[in-house]
């Protein structure tokens, strides 16, 4: 996983955003060959969102 630092203006507004937008199907693979478990138990294909949490995963496997 690549990391690479982000500022910038919302835009339309003057808030500062730090982050970019999360991509939590990346997250699922990165989880997935961290935790070494199945990356079904992280992300739901249906929702394209991460369903568990990092403590759950090392705890349940």
């Amino acid at each position: 996983m690549h990391v690479e630092s982000y500022s910038g203006l919302i835009p339309g507004s003057d808030e500062l955003r730090i982050f970019k937008e999360w991509d939590e199907e990346a997250l699922s693979y990165a989880l997935a060959a961290y935790t070494r478990c199945d990356r079904s138990a992280v992300f739901d294909e249906g929702t394209k969102t991460c369903k568990s949490t990092l403590g759950s995963l090392l705890r349940d496997h």
